[in-house]
């Protein structure tokens, strides 16, 4: 059980930038986010490793005893899945066993080096399932040890986001998250995710985002007929990309980190899916 004395810091990893928060007790509500822009580090391979940097650096400020860490993770570093369970499988080890044979199907041999994790989407045969290096999480459990802090969660942005909003949204929509040219789009049935697709976009692209929308509706299981559009965008598009006729596009500021108020969402709506 935590402490009210407890400390937390509440970090979101990017390619190019980590925003952070801090919180001296769990009873300080508002928080201004802060941003440290990732430097590039051309020879090294891992598409983290300037977040991963950034991160140590900002650690080496934080080092203190009672401090808990919950980190969001770019859906740069994610691999996401929609799946429907057949109605025969019940225990719990058959269902792994189906959802990483079905994530190898759609990523390949790349999924050997994944965590792989899933979560119920209201409808208990439709799961949602997350798949991170997992070098990546190893790295950030050892910082966390290095430094003393309690590793709280390791959550997906588009899974935050959807728990911090979901409250906000129609009960048959469209929700999507935007960030550094990363576009992810679900489909949103009875309140719960049923399809999911991410969207890589240029600069150019962003100029009609109501044509990717509807490009990429095209094929998905369950998807909603209504153009009800929620936009979680982390970037801050230009009005013009998000302006247009056939789309109701209702863009959402960006959910502060430090918004504890989320995982009590997570909880109650059963789309929790933390790494830990």
């Amino acid at each position: 059980m935590l402490r009210w004395s407890t400390s937390e810091l509440r970090v979101a990893l990017s390619p190019d930038r980590i925003t952070f928060c801090r919180r001296r007790s769990l009873r300080q509500r508002a928080v201004t986010p802060e941003t440290i822009v990732c430097s590039s580090l051309s020879t090294d391979q891992r598409p983290w490793a300037g977040a991963i940097a950034a991160l140590v650096e900002l650690l080496a400020d934080a080092r203190q005893r009672q401090t808990c860490l919950h980190v969001i993770l770019s859906n740069h570093f994610v691999r996401y899945l929609a799946l429907s369970l057949p109605v025969e499988l019940t225990q719990r080890d058959e269902i792994d066993a189906y959802v990483r044979h079905q994530f190898s199907v759609v990523y390949g041999n790349t999924s050997s080096a994944l965590d792989i994790r899933w979560t119920r989407s209201g409808n208990q045969q439709q799961v949602i399932v997350c798949g991170i290096r997992s070098e990546l999480i190893r790295e950030i459990n050892a910082l966390a040890t290095n430094n003393n802090l309690r590793l709280v969660s390791i959550e997906p942005l588009l899974i935050a986001a959807f728990n911090h909003w979901r409250n906000h949204l129609k009960a048959d929509c469209w929700f999507a998250t935007y960030e550094n040219q990363r576009l992810c789009l679900a489909a949103i049935s009875k309140g719960n995710i049923q399809a999911l697709r991410t969207v890589a976009i240029d600069s150019e692209r962003l100029t009609n985002l109501g044509a990717i929308f509807e490009r990429s509706r095209l094929g998905l299981d369950g998807a909603p007929s209504t153009n009800d559009i929620f936009l979680h965008d982390a970037d801050g598009l230009p009005s013009s990309s998000i302006t247009n006729n056939q789309w109701q596009i209702k863009t959402l500021a960006p959910a502060s980190i430090n918004h504890s108020d989320s995982h009590r969402l997570a909880m109650a709506g059963n789309m929790m899916l933390c790494l830990l």
